[in-house]
C-alpha cells in the first residue's frame, strides 16, 4: 500500500518593499501587510495582483508571477503625490506666491493653494504681501501631501 500523494504545488513565499517609503499592501481588496513588515507573504504558486497604497504616494499596482516553492523579494519604487500648500485667510487673495524663485500668481488666481509636483526635492516659498515678505523652505522636500503654509516674515 502506497499513501495517497499530495498533488498541491508546494506554496511560493513573497515579500513586497518598497525602496524608501511605506505602503499598505492590498490583494483582492483585502489588506494583506505593508512594505515594512518583516518576514513574506505566503502565496499560491501563479500571477498575483497587489495594490500599494498609502498617503502621500500615488497608488501603485504590481503583478508578479511566482513558481511553487519560490521565495522573493521584490522591491518597488514608489511615487510620492504632488504636495498642496494652502494659504491661510490671514493672507490677502492678492498676495503673489513664488516658488523655488518663480513666480506662480496671486492667491486668489492660485485658489489659494499652490501644488508642489516634485515634493521630494528641497523648496522654497515666498509670499509677496504688498511690502511684506514670508518666507518657507523644505530644505529636506515637503513630506506631507497637504499642508497650511506657516511662513516667517522677512525683514
Amino acid at each position: 500500500d502506497t499513501p495517497p500523494s499530495d498533488t498541491s504545488p508546494e506554496p511560493a513565499c513573497l515579500a513586497l518593499r518598497a525602496d524608501d517609503a511605506y505602503a499598505e499592501v492590498f490583494r483582492e481588496g483585502v489588506r494583506i501587510g505593508n512594505t515594512r513588515e518583516k518576514g513574506c507573504q505566503t502565496l499560491d504558486p501563479g500571477t498575483h495582483t497587489f495594490l500599494l497604497r498609502a498617503r502621500g504616494i500615488v497608488d501603485k499596482e504590481v503583478v508578479v508571477t511566482l513558481e511553487p516553492g519560490e521565495r522573493r523579494t521584490e522591491v518597488v519604487t514608489l511615487e510620492r503625490r504632488p504636495a498642496r500648500v494652502r494659504f491661510p485667510d490671514r493672507f490677502e487673495d492678492d498676495c503673489i506666491a513664488i516658488l523655488d524663485g518663480a513666480p506662480t500668481g496671486t492667491l486668489a488666481a492660485l485658489g489659494r493653494e499652490i501644488r508642489v509636483s516634485d515634493p521630494a526635492a528641497p523648496h522654497v516659498l515666498e509670499l509677496r504681501c504688498g511690502r511684506q515678505t514670508w518666507h518657507r523652505a523644505w530644505e529636506d522636500g515637503i513630506r506631507f501631501p497637504e499642508l497650511t503654509f506657516d511662513g516667517q516674515a522677512v525683514p
